[in-house]
């Protein structure tokens, strides 16, 4: 009787109007429906009126297209992968993506997502893909969304290349015992203002209002505890200070919040201390006629026409960057930069503009190189990467007040 009832419902609702095209609806118990053109009815069967898709994923990823539709219709099957992995096939060995199918049967699928990135061990269980250059920001230009769901003004964004530092400002060459070097991006200064884009930023300044005096990206004060997470200067970036980090906190680029962050005091050691031939991974570099270091991934393939010579130069004034034996230009660092290798430029930094200094003001661009963790040492310091050109290590003391480069990763 229940059967006889749905019949009459599907005739009274497919031929009870005249359309030059009708339909047949049917309802599922959730108050839904689907609806088929009257001409399929014959075809569809009353006991399959439509299909399911199910996807699934292996690998870091996620698929969309599931779900139930009518016979005959298409389904649009996408797979997006997450940053550092590619999608590389359908279980039914398809690679089209999107993919577009026509529903006759119920489909099952599963999307495979491979690793594209070159992996830099961080920990002994833990693998990071670098940020393809230093990170910038420009107050003065547009707006970008935060991990908390507000919108701030200003515009964050990776350097166009590795090489790329701001220094004193686009079109300034300054010379330091003879190295010269030469600002890399139009319309750019660390030493005023917040009209231009920056590259050096005081310790914790993502914009994130995080209980610090100061906490904005364009900050100046050169006291250190102006910077305090929580008012504390225990906090670091994590738990519940984990949007002080720059790349936790915002969006950069096209990128949302929370697919970059800052590494560890840690992770900096293991990375060029501790993982297996770590001591062979890094070495001083010029690129572009930047001086820099360079660092190169897990697994290493040098390529033709290049070459490489681990560890800093032997230089006895650790100023002077002429005993460089990396040198690459053009076509050179194209291939270093394919095969995985990541440069940090010695981006020197920024003095403020408080009880220490009069102006503010960058200083030894090109000598030296200062990079954030998130690891906080004592209640001044920052745990941070510092290098010359004839020196490495992990530097404890510096100063929250003072702006460094900030170089960015993302968990593989």
């Amino acid at each position: 009787m229940k059967r006889n009832l749905i019949l009459a419902i599907i005739f009274i609702m497919a031929f009870g109007t005249m359309r030059a095209q009708q339909y047949l609806y049917l309802w599922r118990t959730d108050g839904s429906h689907i609806s088929y053109p009257v001409a399929d009815i014959d075809s569809i069967g009353f006991w399959a009126p439509f299909y399911i898709v199910t996807l699934e994923a292996d690998g870091k990823g996620t698929v969309s297209g599931s779900g139930e539709y009518a016979k005959g219709s298409t389904a649009t099957l996408v797979a997006t992968a997450e940053k550092g992995y590619s999608f590389s096939q359908w279980s039914d060995g398809n690679t089209s993506n999107p993919r577009i199918v026509t529903l006759n049967d119920n489909l099952t699928l599963t999307a495979t997502f491979s690793l594209a990135a070159s992996a830099f061990s961080v920990s002994p269980t833990t693998k990071v893909m670098f940020s393809p250059g230093n990170l910038q920001y420009n107050h003065s230009l547009g707006s970008h969304q935060c991990a908390d769901g507000t919108s701030k003004v200003g515009t964050w964004r990776f350097a166009e290349h590795q090489w790329d530092m701001i220094g004193y400002g686009y079109g300034m060459t300054w010379s330091m015992y003879d190295n010269n070097v030469g600002g890399t991006v139009e319309g750019s200064s660390n030493n005023n203002g917040t009209n231009a884009w920056k590259d050096l930023f005081c310790w914790g300044t993502s914009g994130w209002k995080s209980g610090a005096n100061a906490y904005n990206p364009f900050a100046v004060s050169e006291n250190y505890w102006d910077y305090y997470l929580g008012g504390d200067p225990n906090y670091d970036f994590s738990g519940n200070y984990i949007y002080a980090d720059w790349g936790t906190y915002n969006q950069i680029g096209d990128d949302a919040p929370g697919i970059w962050r800052t590494l560890t005091k840690d992770e900096w050691e293991y990375l060029l201390q501790k993982r297996p031939e770590a001591l062979n991974k890094y070495g001083a570099a010029r690129v572009n006629g930047i001086t820099g270091i360079v660092i190169l991934p897990d697994d290493w393939t040098l390529p033709n026409g290049c070459t490489f010579v681990a560890g800093m130069t032997t230089a006895n004034d650790n100023k002077d960057w002429g005993f460089v034996n990396n040198v690459y230009v053009g076509s050179q660092w194209e291939l270093m930069e394919a095969n995985g290798a990541v440069f940090l430029p010695a981006s020197g930094f920024r003095s403020g503009n408080s009880n220490y200094s009069s102006n503010i003001i960058s200083q030894y661009a090109g000598v030296a190189g200062y990079y954030w963790s998130s690891t906080v040492y004592n209640e001044s310091s920052i745990y941070g990467l510092y290098f010359t050109s004839n020196t490495l290590y992990y530097q404890k003391d510096l100063t929250r007040g003072f702006g460094r480069a900030v170089r960015l990763v993302v968990n593989l």
